[in-house]
């Protein structure tokens, strides 16, 4: 089996100004991050008994994108400002999709989370 490095090179940079809370057994708290990263944080979350994961901008408040392991599903929320209004969730079964949003939040693309099938929180 042939893998090909797929991770465009700005991919492998890390990430800082953004903040990965992941909550479990115990709460980590990451400030820089690269892609791998995520991926191996998200792949993992089905072994922590609170399997959530948190991705911020410090000093920027209602401003966030976290996800939820339940069984074989994540679900994707977002949070775009401070009315409960301008959150929205979306249900996914892949762990690389749901990584590659979340990269896509940090790096400020929105254009594979746009075409998402949201639903507003509340």
């Amino acid at each position: 089996m042939n893998h090909e490095n797929t991770t465009a090179p700005d991919d492998m940079a890390p990430r800082t100004g953004v903040e990965l809370v992941i909550s479990g057994d115990h709460e980590m708290t990451f400030t820089s991050l690269t892609r791998d990263d995520l991926l191996f944080w998200v792949t993992q979350l089905d072994f922590f008994s609170n399997p959530f994961l948190v991705l911020s901008r410090p000093g920027i408040d209602n401003v966030f994108i976290q996800t939820l392991l339940s069984g074989n599903e994540y679900t994707l929320d977002v949070r775009t400002g401070p009315s409960d209004h301008q959150q929205m969730y979306a249900e996914l079964r892949d762990p690389d999709t749901v990584t590659q949003l979340l990269w896509d939040w940090i790096s400020g693309d929105w254009h594979r989370l746009n075409e998402l099938t949201w639903t507003n929180t509340f």
